[in-house]
């Protein structure tokens, strides 16, 4: 029970961001370093502009100076790019620090299977093509909740069944997240794949979440309540972070003030912490894709 203990507190005890602004250096980087270029990725729903570039270059920065990354630049030299300059050759932890949006959203299990696809796939995923995880198909019947099995449509089943889970590319999320439609979702060891309900929770409604009173506290009481009695898969409820599944865990008994009672997933205390650290720093506002990432020695950086 410890393990699950370790979730809940990420839940409801995540700490709104307080970022603030740190001016760029225009200094050439010194020899040594790595270059990511970041571009922003169009569709869902995002507006791209000047200033949401700005706020995304504000917030890795921050994310950076968080995490210890010293000597790091970070500028957006026009509307569609953003470009880090970190020292020596950066871990995948920093580069996720990066790229990665952090959008946290809670979402009801409607069906899991082992991870492999159990159909032939009309296309191949690339490590930068992101796999089809959303149909537009929708129910025939009106669904009483995010957690009704009418969200089940043949097309949200062909993706559903098309989707490999053992290839690491098409475990890296970023593809289409509707938060008002089904998801297709793989855990990030590619162990399962999972047909998830829309959104009934989203991290800014667990931002201020730090007693019973409050609203994400009132909205995960309700959802937990309803899920309680549920037979599995309907009794899970999952935590999905840049379209990936973090942990899926059942419900063991309502969660009304901060403390659940959850078992199954596979987070564990230290990794809670880290993922907790990562939300707080708050999510962009854009979705951004690493359009090149180089070394940069002394020669380079002095054209």
């Amino acid at each position: 029970m410890k393990k699950a203990m370790a979730v809940a507190t990420l839940v409801l005890l995540v700490a709104a961001p307080s970022l603030t602004s740190c001016a760029a250096s225009s200094v050439a980087p010194p020899q040594g370093q790595t270059r990511v270029t970041l571009t922003p990725v169009a569709g869902g729903g995002d507006q791209i502009s000047a200033a949401k570039m700005a706020e995304s270059a504000r917030i890795i920065r921050e994310r950076l100076a968080r995490s210890g990354v010293s000597g790091a630049e970070v500028t957006s030299p026009d509307a569609r790019t953003i470009v880090v300059v970190l020292p020596g050759s950066p871990d995948q932890g920093t580069l996720d620090l990066v790229s990665a949006r952090a959008r946290l959203g809670f979402r009801p299990v409607l069906a899991v299977a082992a991870p492999g696809a159990a159909a032939p796939s009309s296309a191949t995923a690339t490590p930068d093509a992101a796999p089809a995880s959303q149909s537009t198909d929708l129910p025939t019947a009106t669904p009483t909740s995010a957690s009704d099995p009418a969200y089940l449509t043949p097309g949200v089943m062909a993706v559903f069944d098309s989707t490999d889970c053992t290839n690491p590319a098409n475990r890296r999320g970023g593809g289409a997240d509707d938060p008002m439609r089904p998801l297709v979702a793989c855990d990030p060891a590619g162990t399962a794949k999972y047909v998830l309900g829309p959104v009934e929770l989203e991290g800014k409604d667990i931002a201020q979440a730090s007693s019973n009173l409050s609203d994400g506290a009132k909205k995960f009481a309700s959802i937990t309540t309803r899920m309680v009695s549920a037979s599995s898969p309907f009794n899970r409820f999952a935590m999905v972070l840049d379209g990936r599944v973090v942990s899926a865990p059942s419900v063991q008994s309502p969660i009304l003030a901060g403390q659940a009672e959850i078992s199954g997933g596979d987070m564990t205390r230290a990794s809670a912490a880290n993922l907790a650290s990562k939300l707080s720093l708050g999510e962009l506002p854009l979705m951004l894709t690493v359009q090149s990432e180089q070394s940069v020695t002394s020669t380079t950086a002095s054209r």
